[in-house]
This record gives structure tokens, C-alpha cells and sequence, in this order.
């Protein structure tokens, strides 16, 4: 797999990264390749697009793009996911020499204790995890935020919603990609009432006091994250962008 392009390197903990492994595989893009660098082998995310690149600062701002997609959407398939950063580049030349480049990137690498998170090997669902036959949800989603800005906000405020104004942003960004809220109901099994009771508590929760009123018995930031990740599934695994007309098309 070490045709001519380039690799940069993944940093987080190596739970989240084995994870990764299994649903980011070659031949679709992107995936994760263990490459040695100084002794043991580590993990690098390649991309079939970046062979058109010349420059580093153009990969890692690409990869760095990619990675934000990664982080955001991976917290739809565990709840316990730590976020992953890029950090050294590796280039491979046509004549099969390795180059390798230490850019000044920051990555991010959380350290949390006592995860445990189960897989039934051989029944990780749809969207071919293990099969390599086809592209793994994952990378079935990473291929549409690439082709829309609106999936791609999505991922992004998704990996960030640790906090009202993100849990809005999202919820907004959702009803844009099926049409417009009144549309949500067109989502199967996604809880309409629910969906307002959420979206006005981030709407008060998000202004000052007193600017928009909160509803009666308000869920806590916590529930409401696990919600609109729960939404988010809704709408992505039933393949919204093919359902509904998903604007702002890059």
C-alpha cells in the first residue's frame, strides 16, 4: 500500500486508533496504514487524493480537514470516543524512497482511564467494516462531507458539542440537510416533540438570560448531546443526502 503520495501521522490514545483501523481500510479513502518511523510501527492516515499535492502545508491542512470530519462523526459510533490529531508527514516518492517531515502541528491526545468498549468481531454491521469489500459507513460519510459543506459543518460542530452553542449549531445544520425543521418528521424514528424541547433549551441556554425563554422541565447539556447524536445517526444512516435535496453543495 505504499504507492507514491503521502501519509501523516494519527496521535491519540491507542484505543480510539485501533477503532479507527478497523473502519478506515485501503482500498477506500481514507485509511489507516502503520508505518515504522524511528522504530515501531505507526498508525498514518493515507488519502488517494493527496498524490496531486506538492506541498507539506497543503497535506496536513487537508488532513487536518479530514481528521475534524473523523472526530466528529466517530462520537456518532461510540459515545466514549477521544479525539485524534496529525502530527508528523511521511512522503513517498515514485522510486520508493521515504521522506520524512516533522511539520509544526499540534494534535490533540486525551489520556481517560478505564474504557472499555465491546465489538462482536465479525458482526460490525453495515457498511462493510470488516469486509474491505466496500466502504465502511465511516468512510461512506467522510466521502459526502467532502462533497458538502453542510455534512461537513455537521461533523464539525459535532465533535465540538460539549456545549449549547454547538448542540444548536447542529441541530440547525440537521434541519438544512433535510430541508427545513417542518421535514424532520420525514426522519424515521426521530422524536419530533423531543427535537423541540431540546432545541429550545440550547436556544435559551445560548443567550443571555432572559433573551429566550427556556421550556418547562429543560434536559441537561449531557442528555441533550446524546440526543441530537442520536438524531444525527437518524438522518445520516438512512442516507439523507440521498432522501432529501442537500443544499449548499460544494
Amino acid at each position: 500500500m505504499s504507492s507514491s503520495g503521502w501519509a501523516v501521522e494519527l496521535t491519540g490514545e491507542p484505543f480510539d486508533i485501533d477503532d479507527l483501523r478497523r473502519v478506515l481500510r485501503f482500498p477506500f479513502d481514507p485509511w489507516i496504514e502503520d508505518i515504522a518511523s524511528g522504530g515501531e510501527p505507526n498508525p498514518h492516515m493515507r488519502h488517494s487524493g493527496w498524490a496531486q499535492f506538492t506541498s507539506v502545508s497543503d497535506v496536513v491542512a487537508d488532513a487536518q480537514r479530514i481528521v475534524s470530519h473523523i472526530n466528529g462523526a466517530a462520537r456518532l459510533l461510540h459515545s466514549d470516543y477521544r479525539p485524534v490529531g496529525v502530527s508528523n508527514v511521511v512522503r513517498f516518492h515514485a522510486d520508493g524512497r521515504r521522506e520524512f517531515i516533522l511539520p509544526a502541528v499540534t494534535g490533540h491526545f486525551n489520556v481517560t482511564l478505564g474504557r472499555v468498549r465491546f465489538r462482536a468481531e465479525g458482526t460490525v454491521g453495515e457498511g462493510g467494516f470488516e469486509n474491505g469489500d466496500q466502504p465502511s459507513i465511516l468512510q461512506d460519510w467522510l466521502s459526502v462531507s467532502g462533497k458538502s459543506d453542510l455534512v461537513s459543518d455537521l461533523f464539525i460542530h459535532l465533535d465540538r458539542s460539549d456545549n449549547w452553542f454547538d448542540v444548536y449549531k447542529t441541530m440547525e445544520i440537521m434541519e438544512k440537510i433535510v430541508g427545513d425543521g417542518r421535514r424532520l418528521k420525514r426522519v424515521p424514528s426521530l422524536d419530533g416533540q423531543e427535537w423541540k424541547r431540546v432545541r429550545q433549551a440550547a436556544n435559551h441556554f445560548r443567550h443571555a438570560p432572559g433573551v429566550c425563554a427556556a421550556p418547562n422541565n429543560p434536559p441537561s447539556l449531557e442528555a441533550s448531546v446524546a440526543f441530537i447524536r442520536a438524531c444525527a445517526l437518524l438522518v445520516l444512516g438512512g442516507n439523507a443526502w440521498d432522501r432529501f435535496e442537500v443544499a449548499n453543495q460544494k
